[in-house]
């Protein structure tokens, strides 16, 4: 008798749960559902991408690849009663699944504070949206030039300040400065250098501020007619980096005259503005990627091969670059979109710098079905190598669909 009262009271239970609990479909088409009269809050999201290139370059015979680009599968939680949640997103398209896993606390409703694996803030713009919010499945000659995925290990606070119709957003992190899975594989592949400081400022001077993972480069599906915009400056300091683009560890060693590990110091700056009104949506980016604390540093161990003044370019991604992109919705849910970039190598008097002066351009269409969950593409892009003129042209056709 006593089981049957105690089942029936959880039984009791759950049904009152379940009469004060609702589903939506968000803005980012995820499953969203709220508990006890929107207490709590827990949602489901993913996409898949499917492309298909052609790949002609004038040196070589065209070649055909057709593969799933990503698999992303993600689930969130937060309390609204006590500020804390949770966001996590696999990729079922890469050896290692897991891109993001922070726990979020809110003290107040202007500042957020998260610690885990997630993207940077110092990065450019694009490096902060996520993968399924671009307007093609490919991130620009910017961002693959100095990023891999911008994901990061580490402690990240953020502060909203409303001045009128001006809201001001300053953005800080502590991180390992190692990217992804930044402990390595076992006891004896451990972190090297110091951690990696990054700061970012944002303005969005008309106001409605949006959550980095919610912000879209598409304008299709926007009811608001009145101009939207988010201008940033940001920066990192990476101490003592052993990755070219500051993503990795232990993929170069560099050394002092006594055969002591000294790894040079990795630096980001840059400024970056998205701008949507109606149709039109603008994202134009600028980054420049530097190095210090190279002096008295020694390719190998026993202090014979001193390091040059050029060579750190052999080891580090260094140089600047810009790029453009814009896209204009077209009727019936069609939105066409153009990118151009360039990148200029820091050291170009040698030869065998990571970085390589080159520019790109894309030109693409997309279609979207009414709820925006589906989306089929078509783009065709060039990139030309400034110092031997070697261009690589790409033709892409793919899906994506999402929840």
């Amino acid at each position: 008798m006593k089981k049957i009262v105690i089942i029936a009271a959880l039984g009791l239970n759950f049904l009152t749960l379940l009469s004060q609990s609702s589903a939506r479909i968000n803005e980012s088409n995820h499953l969203v559902f709220s508990l006890n009269n929107g207490e709590y809050e827990f949602g489901l999201g993913g996409l898949i991408q499917v492309s298909a290139n052609r790949l002609t370059t004038n040196k070589s015979e065209p070649t055909l690849q057709l593969f799933p680009q990503r698999t992303f599968f993600n689930f969130h939680g937060k309390s609204n009663k006590n500020g804390l949640g949770f966001f996590v997103q696999t990729d079922f398209s890469m050896p290692s699944l897991l891109l993001d896993a922070v726990v979020t606390y809110q003290p107040n409703s202007s500042t957020n504070i998260e610690i885990g694996q997630r993207q940077n803030v110092g990065n450019n713009r694009e490096m902060l949206i996520q993968e399924g919010n671009l307007l093609n499945p490919d991130r620009e000659l910017l961002s693959t030039t100095f990023s891999k995925t911008g994901r990061e290990f580490g402690l990240f606070i953020d502060q909203t300040i409303s001045i009128g119709s001006i809201i001001l957003h300053p953005q800080a992190s502590v991180t390992s400065g190692d990217g992804l899975n930044s402990y390595g594989l076992d006891s004896r592949d451990v972190d090297l250098g110091g951690l990696k400081f990054s700061g970012r400022f944002d303005i969005y001077p008309f106001g409605s501020k949006i959550n980095s993972r919610d912000i879209k480069l598409t304008n299709t599906g926007n009811s608001n007619q009145k101009p939207w915009a988010v201008f940033g400056v940001y920066g990192s300091f990476n101490q003592g980096a052993s990755d070219s683009k500051g993503e990795g560890h232990n993929n170069f060693n560099l050394y002092n005259s006594a055969g002591e590990l000294q790894l040079p110091n990795y630096r980001k700056w840059g400024v970056d503005l998205l701008f949507k009104w109606n149709k039109i949506s603008i994202l134009a980016e600028y980054g420049i990627n530097t190095a210090n604390g190279l002096k008295g540093s020694y390719i190998d161990m026993f202090g014979n091969q001193k390091l040059t003044e050029t060579q750190i370019s052999e080891y580090l991604a260094l140089g600047s670059g810009y790029q453009l992109r814009l896209g204009y919705v077209l009727p019936k849910n069609f939105e066409l979109y153009a990118t151009y970039g360039a990148i200029s190598e820091e050291f170009s008097q040698n030869p065998y710098s990571i970085v390589q002066s080159q520019s790109s351009w894309k030109a693409g269409l997309s279609k979207y079905n009414k709820s925006q969950n589906l989306r089929l593409h078509i783009a065709l892009g060039t990139n030309t190598q400034t110092r031997n003129l070697n261009t690589a042209t790409q033709l892409h056709v793919g899906a994506q669909m999402s929840l």
